[in-house]
Formats: C-alpha cells, sequence, structure tokens
C-alpha cells in the first residue's frame, strides 16, 4: 500500500471516530449534565424529585432490560459467535472446509 493508500486509511479512521463520537456525545451530555425531570420509577415512596417536590408513591414496575425484540437479535448473535468461534477448530466447520478450497485452489497443504 502506498503513502496515498495509507492516507486514506488514515482518514477513514479518523472520520470514522469523529462521527462516532458526535453521535455519542449528545447522550452522554443528557445523561450526565441535564437535570433529571421526574423521580426514578423505583424510588422510596415519598422520595423528593429533583425538583424537590415529593413523588407520589407508585408500585415499582418489574420489566426487562429491553424488550424480547431487542435482545433475540443479540442472543442469536453470541450464540452464532460461540459456536463458530469454537467450531473452527473442529473438523467440517467453514474454517476447515475453507482451509481445504484454498489448499486445492492455490496447492499447498
Amino acid at each position: 500500500m502506498g503513502r496515498d493508500g495509507r492516507a486514506a486509511v488514515l482518514f477513514a479512521v479518523l472520520l470514522g471516530a469523529l462521527l462516532a463520537a458526535g453521535y455519542l456525545l449528545p447522550v452522554v451530555h443528557a445523561l450526565y449534565f441535564e437535570a433529571a425531570d421526574a423521580a426514578p420509577v423505583n424510588a422510596p415512596e415519598g422520595a423528593p424529585d429533583a425538583g424537590g417536590a415529593h413523588a407520589p408513591a407508585r408500585a415499582p414496575v418489574p420489566r426487562l432490560e429491553a424488550p424480547v425484540a431487542l435482545l433475540a437479535p443479540t442472543l442469536v448473535a453470541a450464540a452464532l459467535t460461540l459456536v463458530l468461534g469454537v467450531g473452527s477448530a473442529l473438523t467440517g466447520f467453514p474454517f476447515d472446509v475453507a482451509r481445504r478450497v484454498a489448499a486445492v485452489w492455490f496447492g499447498g497443504g
């Protein structure tokens, strides 16, 4: 890769880092630097909210961290990562097949 190719890769990496920072900084700012408008759902009964007013008593609502529609793809991807990672050392898995094809096409062993 020539000098121009390295400069293009460096530019792409820096641009990606700046875009990621621009995407995430508003979230960090909202979480850490803006005042909360209401008491948390699981706040103790009668605990004051950010404005000093006392929140009405309410029962905590049990819920998952995220909806199942968001958890399912994440769990499937994690399971496939484990299966393919562990399976790459076993005979017959994709890495072994790719190695055999490369040996036939390019020679070697």
